[in-house]
């Protein structure tokens, strides 16, 4: 009876510790952004390929019309972009 008690303990400690790792390794995936080129990125808002764009400083994380994520490096001292975002109907925000 010792021996089935021990058993069953040791199975209810591995589900659990199988759970924990299935959890953690979960919480650890991220998604991650492609980068593109600013004349590309350009091109995938004219074509409508962009859905919304975040602007932080000198970058844009944009999310395509399909979920991807797109990183952007502004060229600097641009005045332009956020005004052509706005132009296609990209929603802009601002951090």
């Amino acid at each position: 009876m010792q021996m089935r008690n021990f058993l069953i303990w040791a199975v209810v400690f591995v589900l659990l510790l199988a759970l924990f790792q299935l959890m953690d390794r979960s919480a650890t995936v991220t998604e991650s952004a492609s980068e593109a080129a600013y004349s590309d990125f350009l091109n995938m808002v004219e074509g409508g390929q962009i859905g919304s764009a975040i602007v932080q400083g000198d970058d844009i994380i944009a999310v395509s019309t399909t979920g991807e994520r797109v990183e952007v490096r502004l060229p600097p001292n641009d005045n332009t972009t956020v005004n052509f975002l706005h132009e296609n109907r990209v929603r802009v925000d601002i951090e």
